[in-house]
């Protein structure tokens, strides 16, 4: 049905989304906080971008591919 190819085309948006506002919330609330060292902070920096790469590769590689297929075929 046209309901279920519609939501296999915006599930790789969303969670496009989704990836990048979670990790820019996360750099948001690490620059605020003062208690911890500046090496740490570099630390997290690098852990979360990571992180951001390792959840945007699914994305990239399976549901995009899956979701111009499936917009090509309605």
């Amino acid at each position: 049905s046209y309901t279920y190819w519609a939501l296999a085309a915006a599930l790789p948006a969303f969670a496009f989304l989704l990836i990048l506002t979670v990790a820019g919330h996360t750099f948001i609330v690490l620059n605020g906080i003062k208690h911890v060292s500046q090496k740490m902070k570099q630390l997290h920096r690098i852990l979360t971008r990571a992180l951001v790469v390792q959840a945007l590769v699914p994305v990239v590689t399976v549901m995009m591919p899956f979701a111009v297929l499936s917009a090509s075929n309605v």
